[in-house]
C-alpha cells in the first residue's frame, strides 16, 4: 500500500489533477492572475525555442539540438491542450481530468498499465483501429507475466496498434486463474504466450537463474527446462553455504525442507472465507526461535547493513494475521 501511494502522483490522472489545481484559485481575480502568469511563460518558452531554430535551421548543423527543440515545441503544444482543458466551460472536473490525462500518456515513452487498464489508454484520434503511424501510440507493448494472463486480457493493449508485442513469462508456471472452462473446447486458461510457443515461434529461454540455491533449482531445471538453466555463480560456493545446511542439521534445516505439520488443520471463520492453520504459524515461530538461538549470528539476524532478514510467505490474508499474531507473542 506504501508503493502503491508513492506511486500514484506519478500516474496521468494525479498530473492532471496537479495541473488544474495549479491554474484553479477559489477567487476569480486571482484565478484571472495565475492563468495570465501561466500564459506568459508559455509564451516566453515558445519564443526562446523559436528563436533558436531560426538561427539553428539555416546552419543544418547540430540535427540532436534541432530534434530536442522540436520535440520541446511538441511538448508546449499539448501544455496549451492542457490550459485550454482547464479553461473550458460547461465542462465537468472529470471530464477535464481525463482529457488532459490523455495527453500525459501521449507526451510519455514509456507507460506502465495493467492488461484492462491499457482499455483506457486513448491516443489522438477516436476509434481502436490505428493502422497509421499517426494514429500509433506506441511502437512496442511488453506484456510481463504473460504467461499468467488470459488470452483475451492480452489482445486489450495490442489495439493501440504497436508494431510488435515482446511477451515475457514462463509458460511452465502457474497459468491465469479462471473460475470457468468455457464452452467445450475453449481453453480459457491457455495464455497468448503459450498459444505462440505451441505455434512454434521463436522463443528466448533466459538459461541463467540468479535467485535459487542449486539445491531449489536443480529440480525444474531438470524436469522442466531439459537441464537448460543453469546457476550464476553467485548463487554459488561459499556465499550459499550456511552451517545449518549440516548433515548434522539434516533433514530440518537444508537449503529447502518439505514438512508434514500431522495436527495441522486447514479453517475458516463464518466472516471470511480466507484459510488459516494455527499449528502451521505455530512452527514457523518454532523454528525460527530454533535457528535465532542457534545460529544468532547469521545474516538472517544480524541488525544493520548486513540483514538478510526472516521472511514467512503465504498465499491467504487471515493466515497472515495468525503469524504474524504467533510472533508478536513469541516476542
Amino acid at each position: 500500500d506504501r508503493v502503491a501511494e508513492v506511486s500514484k502522483k506519478f500516474t496521468a490522472e494525479a498530473q492532471a489533477e496537479a495541473f488544474i489545481g495549479a491554474l484553479s484559485e477559489r477567487d476569480a481575480n486571482r484565478n484571472k492572475e495565475v492563468r495570465r502568469v501561466w500564459q506568459d511563460k508559455w509564451r516566453a518558452s515558445c519564443n526562446k525555442r523559436l528563436t533558436e531554430l531560426e538561427v539553428l535551421l539555416p546552419k543544418g548543423s547540430d540535427r540532436g539540438r534541432i530534434v530536442a527543440l522540436n520535440e520541446g515545441l511538441e511538448r508546449l503544444a499539448r501544455e496549451m491542450r492542457r490550459f485550454e482543458i482547464v479553461c473550458s466551460h460547461n465542462v465537468r472536473h472529470e471530464e477535464k481530468v481525463r482529457r488532459i490525462a490523455k495527453t500525459y500518456i501521449e507526451d510519455a515513452q514509456i507507460v506502465f498499465a495493467t492488461l484492462s487498464g491499457a482499455a483506457t489508454v486513448t491516443g489522438p484520434t477516436s476509434g481502436n483501429h490505428r493502422s497509421t503511424p499517426e494514429d500509433r501510440l506506441f511502437e512496442t507493448v511488453v506484456i510481463d507475466e504473460a504467461a499468467q494472463a488470459t488470452e483475451p486480457a492480452c489482445l486489450i493493449p495490442l489495439v493501440l496498434g504497436a508494431l510488435r508485442c515482446l511477451l515475457v513469462g514462463d509458460p511452465q508456471q502457474l497459468p491465469a486463474t479462471v473460475f470457468t472452462n468455457g464452452g467445450s473446447g475453449i481453453a480459457y486458461s491457455q495464455s497468448l504466450l503459450e498459444r505462440m510457443c505451441r505455434a512454434g515461434k521463436r522463443v528466448s529461454l533466459l538459461t541463467v537463474q540468479y535467485r535459487m540455491h542449486p539445491a531449489i533449482s536443480q529440480f525444474p531445471s531438470k524436469h522442466f527446462y531439459q537441464s537448460r538453466v543453469i546457476d550464476d555463480t553467485s548463487v554459488q560456493g561459499v556465499g550459499r553455504v550456511k552451517p545449518y545446511h549440516d548433515k548434522t542439521y539434516a533433514p530440518r534445516f537444508g537449503p529447502y525442507v518439505f514438512i508434514d505439520v500431522l495436527d495441522g488443520q486447514e479453517k475458516r471463520s463464518t466472516s471470511d472465507p480466507s484459510v488459516f492453520n494455527s499449528q502451521e504459524a505455530d512452527l514457523a515461530v518454532r523454528i525460527y526461535k530454533a535457528l535465532k538461538q542457534q545460529f544468532p549470528s547469521d545474516g538472517m539476524f544480524v541488525k544493520g547493513a548486513g540483514s538478510l532478514g526472516f521472511g514467512v510467505i503465504t498465499p491467504y490474508k487471515r493466515q497472515m494475521h495468525h503469524l504474524r499474531s504467533a510472533f508478536r507473542q513469541a516476542g
